[in-house]
């Protein structure tokens, strides 16, 4: 059951995150990295805030320690996605006008592929070392 809140939640996150992307990239013109990176630390704000009281809410867990943890592993996961869509932006947007589409479409989808990719990574990492429960204090 964890695993599906943690999934709702990261419905919800993924299209805070995406919203963001999209007007910064495409509305806004802003590079795709910054827009990434932005769109993420939004995303990453409703996560923590859904986790820590729905998905992880049973749990006993210190503020002071999963709250910086948290966002380590979040700021790792979203350096190895800016970083992907930073060396792939180029060459999706080429592909996108080689098939006649914009090349803001295949920025867009590039992007639902990377945080489509996080899942896995930010739950095991949500589960094993951020929201792990506290030892029973003496």
């Amino acid at each position: 059951m964890r695993f599906v809140k943690f999934g709702l939640v990261g419905v919800v996150n993924t299209a805070v995150a995406y919203g963001v992307f999209l007007l910064l990239a495409l509305g806004l013109a802003v590079p795709p990295t910054a827009s990434h990176a932005a769109g993420w630390l939004a995303g990453m704000a409703t996560s923590w805030l859904l986790n820590r009281l729905w998905t992880f809410g049973d749990r006993v867990v210190s503020l002071s320690r999963a709250l910086p943890r948290f966002a380590v592993a979040n700021l790792v996961v979203m350096g190895a996605g800016a970083a992907a869509l930073g060396v792939a932006a180029g060459p999706a947007r080429a592909a996108a006008v080689g098939a006649g589409a914009s090349g803001a479409a295949g920025v867009a989808v590039l992007e639902a592929l990377v945080l489509a990719a996080s899942v896995v990574l930010n739950y095991m990492l949500a589960t094993l070392w951020v929201f792990r429960s506290s030892p029973a204090k003496d």
